[in-house]
């Protein structure tokens, strides 16, 4: 339709339609083969747009909020809490593609843990989330190499649970050399010392 004048639409409406539609319209019906045809103007678009802004009016007048166009829950998780009392947040996380903030005590966000590097973490990840804290889960899927003394905090915690097979899985999957996810855009560092934004996320 781009370049296009005009556009040829064969009339099949019933008669006061007909007449409603001649009424309106910038050329008379033209006859062919017996049938009837409207010449469709870029005018009549233009008549028809404005004669339905009140369509579209009232949401410019909206806010974003009213719209729900933008999420209002936050994923969020203190930094020294356990990571199995997240498995809820690690669930929606992955379910909806948002990032779980961690916080501080004081509501302070510390960094994120981003659904993609969840998703590429190999199976050893359940036995960290079964034994270390957010602080400790960043760190171990946040190094490049994971520190041998990260991985035997994991094997002792294990043993002392009893999950055997959870222990085969890890000494299997995760030799001391490797990381177990690979970490995309998080930083490499573990600590929580300062937050990287000022933001409160107050659950």
């Amino acid at each position: 339709m781009e370049g296009a004048q005009n556009l040829v639409v064969p009339i099949q409406g019933r008669i006061n339609s007909r007449k409603k539609l001649l009424q309106k319209s910038s050329f008379g019906p033209t006859l062919h083969n017996g049938r009837e045809f409207y010449w469709l103007t870029q005018e009549d678009v233009i008549r028809f747009l404005l004669s339905s802004i009140n369509i579209f009016s009232p949401i410019p007048a909206q806010s974003i909020d009213s719209l729900g166009i933008i999420g209002t829950e936050v994923l969020a998780i203190r930094y020294h809490n356990p990571t199995y009392s997240a498995a809820d947040l690690i669930s929606n996380s992955l379910s909806q593609q948002t990032s779980i903030a961690v916080i501080d005590d004081d509501g302070n966000l510390i960094r994120e843990i981003f659904p993609y590097t969840l998703a590429s973490c190999d199976k050893t990840i359940v036995a960290a989330i079964t034994t270390l804290s957010i602080g400790d889960l960043m760190a171990y899927i946040n190094y490049n190499s994971l520190p041998e003394a990260l991985v035997q905090v994991v094997k002792a915690r294990l043993k002392e649970r009893k999950l055997e097979g959870m222990l085969e899985l890890l000494e299997e999957f995760s030799p001391s050399s490797s990381s177990s996810c690979s970490s995309g855009k998080e930083s490499s560092s573990s600590s929580p010392r300062a937050p990287l934004q000022s933001s409160s996320y107050n659950r």
